[in-house]
């Protein structure tokens, strides 16, 4: 198991940097593919913050929406 440290780490370095790489690749892209890109930046953000999928998590609100 990883420590919550350890885990911001992996999480940004796998999820997030890559949407901060791409974010001028994807400018313009479809609604879907932002729901999806915002799903998984969600999912993320449940995992760090360690709430379950199916409760509303607060932490998810201080995150920016993807406006790509």
């Amino acid at each position: 198991m990883l420590s919550n440290s350890n885990l911001e780490k992996v999480i940004h370095s796998l999820i997030f940097s890559k949407l901060d790489y791409c974010n001028s690749l994807l400018s313009g892209i479809n609604q879907k593919l932002i729901s999806r890109l915002q799903q998984v930046q969600n999912a993320a953000a449940r995992l760090l913050t360690g709430w379950a999928t199916h409760h509303p998590c607060p932490g998810i609100s201080l995150l920016a929406p993807c406006s790509f």
